[in-house]
């Protein structure tokens, strides 16, 4: 599916989506992600891919709480790399 023309049509499939996939990761306990070194990588991959591609989706159609909690755990991604 080609969701730019979801958008297009108004059909805010893939926004609902990536909210609901992005809540359930800020709402992972870091602890316990950490323990589990090779999840926590993908995790953190999973997240700098869907930043650099939909950066734009995500600060426009997500709410601050959520873009809080998903640069917290980019930065915490990132410096523990």
């Amino acid at each position: 599916i080609n969701f730019a023309i979801c958008e297009y049509y108004n059909d805010d499939v893939f926004t609902q989506l990536t909210n609901l996939i992005l809540k359930m990761v800020a709402s992972l306990d870091q602890a316990q992600l950490s323990t589990y070194a090779k999840v926590e990588v993908t995790v953190y991959g999973m997240l700098w891919c869907f930043f650099s591609h939909h950066m734009e989706l995500m600060f426009m159609k997500a709410d601050i709480t959520l873009i809080k909690s998903v640069s917290a755990m980019l930065i915490r991604g990132l410096s523990s790399t």
